[in-house]
């Protein structure tokens, strides 16, 4: 109720089923008909690869979510993904440069989950890193990691164009 009440248009609460997660993600996704790929189209993943800066799970968990639209959320969620992660970076090098270690914890946080969502399992590594050091109040060594990250992203964005593209 608060969250509706500071605006918010929906909410979902911990824990929840992927169906509760689909009913949701259906009311406010507005898919056209044409974009919608059906599973019996999409050809099998390829083996991944070891260098390869996506776990495919991740997407395929995503993909079940609707087995009608399952692929058109995932070039959602990917593209806003791809979209959102250059201004969280930015927003770590603030929080560095500012020594904000809250503002670093939050930052880092918000792109541990979104990272881990689509399977960038390495960036959310050393996003969960970044966390810990925010939460520390200590910013020392968070410029590296951040160095780190967005080489990291390079690759992740890489893969994750590579494999909407195999998928149309």
């Amino acid at each position: 109720e608060s969250c509706l009440a500071a605006g918010m248009d929906d909410y979902l609460s911990k824990p929840f089923t992927q169906q509760q997660l689909a009913a949701v993600l259906s009311r406010w996704i507005a898919l056209p008909v044409a974009a919608t790929i059906h599973h019996r189209d999409i050809k099998p993943a390829p083996v991944i690869d070891k260098r390869d800066a996506i776990n495919r799970h991740a997407l395929d968990n995503i993909r079940a979510l609707s087995d009608d639209r399952g692929p058109a959320i995932v070039r959602k969620v990917v593209n806003a993904y791809v979209d959102d992660t250059p201004q969280h970076l930015q927003t770590l090098r603030r929080a560095i440069s500012g020594n904000d270690a809250e503002r670093l914890r939050s930052a880092a946080h918000s792109l541990k989950s979104s990272s881990a969502n689509v399977g960038a399992e390495a960036l959310a590594q050393m996003c969960k890193q970044m966390e810990h050091l925010g939460r520390t109040e200590n910013t020392q060594g968070a410029a590296t990691i951040l160095s780190d990250m967005e080489q990291e992203f390079q690759a992740v964005r890489h893969s994750l164009t590579e494999i909407l593209e195999k998928e149309t």
